[in-house]
Order: C-alpha cells, then structure tokens, then sequence
C-alpha cells in the first residue's frame, strides 16, 4: 500500500500535496533553455518569432516573454533573463521532489509508528467484552481531571465527579487515545455522532468521551467536530480516571506518554456493566454500530 492511499494522508497532507508534477518543471526549463539558444544569432525579430512558437507550447512562459517584449530588450538580454527563468524552473523542480519525498516519508513514519505503539498496547490490555468489577470507580478527589467540556465555558470547562455525572442514568462512555488523532477523529468520535439519536432511542441517557487530554484540547476538538452539547468530552489530563478503569496504555517509548486505550464502556447508574477493549490497530468492537448491536441484545 502506497503513502497516499493511509488513512493518516489526509489528515497530515490534506491539500498540501504539491499539485504541478516535477516533470512540469522540467518541461518549462527545457523550453526556456531551447528558446534562450535560439536567440544566439542576434537577429531579435527572427529570436521573438522562434520564442514565440515555444511559448505556444507552454502557457507556463507567457509572462516572461511578455515581460522581455515590454523591455525592448536585445536577444542578448532576452537569451540572459531566459536562462535565469530555467534556472528557477530547474530549482523548482527539484524542490517538488525533495518535498513530495518528504511528505511520503512523514506518512510512512507516522503509520509505523502507531501500528507499533498499538502491538505495543496487546502485552498489557485486555480484549474483548467482559464484565468490569461490580462498584462505581471514583479516582481520589484530588486526582480527578474530568472535564464535562460540552458545558464549559471559554477556560475549557469545569471539573465534575464522574461518580455524580453518571449517578441515576445509562450511559455509553467510549474511550481513545487521544483527541485530533487521525482515527479517533475520522471514524470513532463521528461514528458515535452519527448514531446518537439510535443510541438515545436505546435508552441511553448520557454519551460520554475520555481521553488523556487537557480540557482546552478536548473542547476545541469538540468544537472543531460539532460535538458541544452532544457527546460529553471527558478530559482525564493526569491519566487518574484511565487508570482507575484499568485502560492505561503506556506509550512513552514512543514519545505519546500514558494514554488511554479505545474501548467502550456501558454504565448503569454509576456501575460499569461491560467493557469492550480494542485489539491493537484495531476499531470494531468499541464502534457506535457495536455497541448498539449489543445494548439491544
């Protein structure tokens, strides 16, 4: 599989991809090379007549022989401004190369570099659905980093009890990585907007999002997906909460830190009946489309 066919393109090149191809550069510097050695006989008339047919070739040189046209230049000067054209054409090229390459080369990195920190993740993390112990996890007051960013204000929001967030009602509390993370952002955060009304049908009071970030960053992610006021964003800065539910993911070996791993949780009056944790690499069993196959069972 080609760079360009990972899901991580499109959220690391977007439209960056440098659209006119190196050849096209290359293009032009030959025709401005060839027209600058036609204008060597002095003649300028019979010069701007050759010139003139290559740039028919090329729109790409219109502007420099209508700029050399202007200044009444001899062939002298239009043969000097056309090799200096070709040398910008001749660099240019060679930038578009060295950054397609660039661009291939972060693609690829980035990809390695989640898989294995993913694999990473299989040593230590449970899979498949099973039952969380009976109790309500409530991580020490002074650890607690839950932020409810879908009722915050423009500091980020306020700090909640998850304990008293979840008290009195069912809710479905999917977990990830991390936020602006090219899965948690294309497929598992919109899944779960798209499916909201299905999950509510369901009899789901609350849908909750934790991850290990701070609470500016969840809400602006929130923002940036129109999830205010749809999903809670659950910011768990310290790892405190993530930890309490056993989904810590050690990733500081690739410069990620502790994060929490994706899975899904559903949770009755504060008790956390099931929890479905992903394989590495994975998103299946914490998707919206499971958890509904499985709170209407």
């Amino acid at each position: 599989m080609s760079a360009r066919d990972s899901q991580y393109w499109q959220p690391i090149v977007a439209d960056d991809w440098p659209a006119i191809e190196p050849s096209e550069w290359t293009g032009l510097e030959v025709l401005a090379r060839d027209a600058a050695a036609a204008m060597g006989d002095g003649d300028i008339a019979q010069a701007r007549g050759r010139f003139d047919e290559l740039v028919v070739s090329s729109a790409g040189l219109t502007p420099v022989r209508d700029a050399m046209a202007n200044d009444n230049g001899g062939a002298t000067d239009f043969a000097t401004a056309l090799v200096a054209a070709a040398d910008v054409f001749a660099a240019n090229a060679e930038t578009i190369r060295r950054t397609r390459h660039r661009i291939l080369d972060i693609v690829d990195r980035t990809e390695r570099r989640i898989e294995a920190a993913e694999r990473h993740s299989a040593e230590s993390q449970p899979q498949g659905s099973m039952p969380a112990p009976p109790g309500v996890v409530e991580p020490e007051p002074d650890d607690d980093a839950s932020v409810d960013a879908g009722s915050g204000g423009p500091e980020g929001g306020a700090d909640v009890d998850p304990a008293a967030l979840f008290a009195g009602k069912k809710v479905v509390m999917f977990t990830l990585p991390g936020a602006f993370t090219p899965t948690c952002s294309q497929k598992h955060l919109p899944g779960y907007l798209q499916k909201l009304p299905e999950l509510k049908a369901a009899g789901v009071d609350l849908v909750a999002c934790l991850s290990v970030n701070d609470a500016w960053v969840m809400k602006a992610w929130a923002e940036q997906n129109d999830a205010l006021g749809k999903i809670t964003m659950l910011a768990d800065g310290s790892a405190a909460f993530t930890k309490a539910l056993g989904l810590e993911l050690d990733l500081t070996g690739y410069g990620l830190g502790v994060r929490c791993a994706r899975s899904v949780l559903t949770i009755d009056d504060g008790v956390v009946k099931t929890i479905d944790v992903e394989a590495p690499g994975k998103l299946e069993v914490s998707t919206a489309d499971a958890c509904l196959i499985g709170l209407n069972k």
